[in-house]
């Protein structure tokens, strides 16, 4: 009778769409995240604190190989190797996770949930490609190489097979280094529509770890796909929130934050405004998802993650007169709060004001409890945080509002009334008051008919009187915004 190892790895090969590998596109994009969260677990994990840390590099490569007409996906990082017994460990048993506990350095805020990532990739892979492995290349110790080729066989009680192991011993006269590269050859989505999203949503996830990952790890992600090619690039010595604010051009005291510990996790939750509203107007939203400080792919079941239903219910919206709703983008700008008295088509046509949120949902230190996902595809956070989410969300929209950055509706008609129609009134007044021949002083009110003939052609001071344009407008703001209790940004 076989193992249960056999029974879990047939079913994850006959269910791979759970996984995110139902087709060539979505392929593209898990293959690629659990190579490189792999490799980010790996050496994040070695460190205990970011001060006094030896820099490491992490390389991602998704490149068209013209020979194989496949596509490459390669991860080389310049951490410690892996030792030669911790080889088919890589692939671990189904739902038997490798991920290091509670008691690691870096605990249960390793990226991974299962630990089979790897082994769903390399499955699919086989699945394609028959003669398909993972091929891996590290350095156990600083005297030897290893290159190993990795394949999963489902009838067999074993995590991995090794399919091919070749040592290479380093000579003296070699400089010291070390390092892992793992490399896994996928088909090529057909069409060049099904690549650049791939692109697109790989794009978004390497940009958003720019605000995560500790200065000590730089990483390089580039993407060549026949027409399609990108890169993006996180340099090693920069914190992460100077990345936030230099790429969203905003000054540090401009963003907003607040953090929220619960029983097992921790919530920290960040937001600017990048164009203050001063009309009703639409708000668009771009919304960054992390998990134990990592992106979550942006995927089509968006709409179901705790952290993009925190942010739409949080009840500050309806405070502030808005109507938050879900957009058909799940890339960017994922949600859009409109005046929730106005159709939101009215206002399609005017300028639309960009808040930017981030939210991260990470482990406590303290517990060994992972992260909840909605499924497999972990590109969706369980329910269960969507309560503390709304709290913390509501702390930054009022923190927002308090700076002036952030005006509802109400507050935004209000202005409009003191900037726009205050002038025009005063510019109207002062204009007909000016024609006026006239204007008598209190002192002249009591002069007789025959003063008041004798001295009419004489003019004296303060009997033409010439208003202000400008004067009066000030005045007469001051006395609305009295009336309508309106604090000015």
């Amino acid at each position: 009778m076989r193992g249960h190892g056999d029974r879990r790895s047939k079913f994850l090969r006959n269910n791979l769409e759970i996984m995110g590998f139902g087709n060539a596109r979505d392929a593209l994009i898990q293959t690629t995240k659990e190579l490189f969260e792999n490799a980010l677990d790996a050496v994040i994990s070695s460190h205990t604190s970011w001060k006094d840390t030896s820099l490491e590099m992490l390389r991602v490569s998704v490149a068209l190989n013209q020979k194989t007409g496949c596509v490459d996906v390669v991860c080389a990082d310049t951490g410690s190797g892996i030792r030669t017994h911790q080889i088919k460990q890589l692939c671990a048993v189904a739902f038997e996770t490798t991920k290091d506990g509670g008691g690691s350095e870096r605990g249960s805020n390793a990226c991974g949930k299962y630990g089979i990532g790897l082994k769903a990739a390399t499955l699919y892979a086989q699945q394609q490609t028959p003669t398909a492995c993972l091929k891996i290349t590290t350095t156990p110790s600083s005297t030897e190489i290893l290159h190993v080729q990795l394949r999963i066989d489902p009838e067999s009680e074993q995590p991995a097979v090794v399919e091919n192991l070749t040592q290479f011993v380093v000579g003296d006269d070699h400089q010291f280094f070390s390092g892992t590269e793992m490399r896994l050859a996928i088909p090529c989505p057909e069409d060049d529509d099904e690549v650049e999203y791939a692109a697109d949503v790989l794009a978004m996830y390497f940009q958003s770890l720019r605000y995560t990952v500790p200065p000590f790890v730089g990483v390089q992600f580039t993407l060549d796909i026949g027409d399609t090619s990108i890169e993006v690039e996180c340099s090693h010595g920069e914190n992460p929130v100077d990345r936030f604010t230099r790429d969203l051009d905003v000054a540090s005291d401009q963003i907003a934050y607040f953090q929220r510990e619960k029983d097992g996790y921790s919530v920290n939750s960040m937001g600017v405004m990048k164009s203050p509203p001063s009309e009703v107007d639409l708000i668009e939203i771009s919304v960054l998802r992390y998990a134990n400080h990592v992106p979550v792919l942006n995927a089509d079941d968006i709409q179901t993650c705790a952290i993009i239903k925190g942010v739409q219910k949080c009840r500050t919206w309806k405070k502030l007169g808005y109507r938050c709703r879900v957009n058909e983008s799940h890339l960017i700008c994922q949600l859009a709060a409109s005046p929730a008295l106005i159709e939101s088509s009215s206002t399609d046509d005017r300028p639309h004001h960009h808040l930017v949120v981030a939210v991260d949902v990470s482990s406590s230190a303290s517990t060994s409890d992972s992260i909840k996902y909605g499924g497999l595809r972990k590109t969706t956070l369980d329910k269960c945080y969507t309560s503390a989410i709304q709290h913390c969300c509501s702390q930054i929209l009022e923190q927002l509002q308090s700076r002036g950055v952030l005006r509802s509706p109400r507050q935004c008609r209000d202005d409009e009334l003191v900037d726009t129609f205050v002038p025009l009134i005063a510019n109207a007044a002062t204009s007909i008051l000016n024609k006026c021949p006239r204007i008598l002083q209190p002192h002249h009110v009591n002069q007789t008919q025959d003063e008041e003939e004798n001295s009419e052609d004489v003019p004296m001071d303060g009997v033409y009187m010439q208003f202000d344009p400008e004067l009066v407008t000030k005045r007469l703001q001051h006395v609305v915004q009295d009336a309508l209790g309106v604090v000015l940004p």
